[in-house]
């Protein structure tokens, strides 16, 4: 997969690790990270766990899985990640750089990858690019362990319609019309949860029959509160 730099440049304008760089500042993270395109096609695994990283990914286009393998031979679904997302930046941060979990493509996409070692080193940029670099690599990874305190929080609840419950406002409190695609099919789905398809189908079903929620594939839509799901907040 060829890209330009020109593209290159535009597709970092919608990263927040690069917010607020004008369009010389990114060609110059450019010129220092030397980012290469990548387009590996739906269930390529493009990290393995435990694997030593020293670049981190720019999806462009397409989601990305971060999965485990459970003791019992299951599939644990850690995080996923879309269009305009930064992957393993957490990771190539860390003393060991070692993957916690394996990557895989939930769909075909398009990527670009950035050597951080080389656009980190002492030199590589002008310091005052440097420093707002370093600030807002600070910010995402906050931002990434924010987003683990929630799954944390999903996880905590006792049942599973708690447990979607809370999942769903989380991602409706993002919408303005009240309709929200949580970007996962139902074995995803159920993965992300920790629960089996089957429980999370039946689940599901009781919640629609109930007037709680309206659901169609991935598109889902909060009809109104779960008196169960409104104590688990108390």
């Amino acid at each position: 997969m060829r890209i330009s730099q020109k593209a290159i440049i535009q597709a970092m304008k919608t990263a927040r690790l690069f917010e607020g760089f004008s369009e010389k500042a990114l060609r110059s993270i450019a010129e220092a990270a030397r980012p290469a395109a990548y387009a590996p096609r739906k269930g390529d695994i493009i990290v393995h766990e435990d694997c030593e990283l020293d670049f981190f990914t720019m999806l462009i286009k397409g989601r990305v899985f971060a999965e485990k393998s459970g003791t019992n031979g299951s599939i644990e679904l850690v995080e996923t990640y879309s269009d305009g997302e930064l992957i393993g930046l957490e990771t190539v941060c860390t003393p060991t750089r070692k993957a916690p979990f394996r990557l895989v493509c939930g769909t075909d996409i398009e990527a670009v990858v950035f050597h951080y070692d080389m656009m980190t080193q002492d030199g590589a940029l002008p310091d005052a690019i440097g420093k707002k670099l370093h600030m807002n690599i600070i910010h995402v990874l906050a931002n990434e362990n924010i987003k683990k305190l929630y799954k944390i929080d999903v996880l905590y609840k006792r049942s599973l319609r708690e447990r979607v419950m809370v999942f769903l406002r989380r991602l409706e409190r993002k919408t303005d019309d009240g309709q929200f695609s949580i970007n996962m099919d139902r074995e995803r789905f159920a993965q992300y949860l920790g629960v089996n398809r089957s429980a999370l189908s039946k689940e599901l079903g009781r919640m629609s029959g109930e007037g709680l929620i309206s659901t169609h594939k991935d598109v889902f839509e909060i009809c109104r509160e779960s008196p169960e799901a409104e104590g688990a907040d108390q």
